[in-house]
């Protein structure tokens, strides 16, 4: 197998797949049924494990898929909050803005009549 006990699914995979291929060509080779049971039992095997490395792999996928699921679930709550936070920062602002605006007429009416 390649890297050992440490090969990847996708490895493994491609491993399996070329055996099978490897097998199907023995089969159709194979000249009597004895011989051709003997290969078929191994390419229905080599299937099984194909099918189980599959299941696996799309298992590992749903596990992810759900992580990331959650991170961007995390991630939307914390850019409401953000955002919640800028619109009291423009409310805020534009508050500041009308009291100086006002302000500054107050100022110019008083020093009219001063």
């Amino acid at each position: 197998m390649p890297n050992g006990p440490n090969a990847t699914n996708a490895e493994a995979k491609t491993l399996l797949e070329e055996t099978l291929d490897g097998l199907e060509r023995i089969f159709e080779a194979a000249n009597s049924a004895d011989e051709k049971s003997k290969v078929y039992q191994a390419i229905r095997a080599i299937n099984n494990e194909l099918i189980s490395l599959e299941v696996e792999m799309l298992n590992k996928r749903d596990e992810e898929y759900r992580a990331l699921t959650n991170d961007i679930k995390r991630s939307t709550k914390r850019l409401k909050e953000i955002q919640d936070k800028v619109d009291d920062i423009i409310a805020s602002t534009q508050t500041a803005e009308r009291i100086i605006s006002t302000l500054g007429s107050a100022i110019a009416l008083i020093t009219k009549f001063v």
